[in-house]
């Protein structure tokens, strides 16, 4: 998420840059939970085509792979917003916020 402009606290804004940096942080939200969305979407995919089509051995690998990718994009989005409830008052994620 971001800071507040010029590294004030949320109490320090006047109401409308109270408003914009809201309306900021529900943006890193919305976005945030499109990225956990999308890897979801591909497990839920790979799982029904696992349970209905019976695929062979070699295909069943390629979906466990596309699977295991998509573990990592979650992990890795996780880490995003556990690194989020770190933010020092005024400052930045330790890795800037971005994966």
């Amino acid at each position: 998420m971001s800071a507040p402009p010029d590294d004030r606290t949320p109490g320090d804004l006047t109401a409308d840059e109270l408003l914009q940096f809201i309306d900021a942080e529900r943006k890193e939200i919305r976005a945030l939970a499109h990225d956990i969305a999308s890897p979801i979407g591909i497990l839920r995919l790979a799982m029904h085509v696992l349970r209905t089509m019976k695929p062979d051995a070699e295909k069943r690998e390629q979906y466990y792979e596309t699977m295991s990718q998509a573990i990592d994009r979650l992990e890795e989005h996780i880490r995003r917003m556990r690194a989020l409830t770190e933010v020092p008052p005024g400052g930045q994620p330790p890795d800037g916020g971005h994966p």
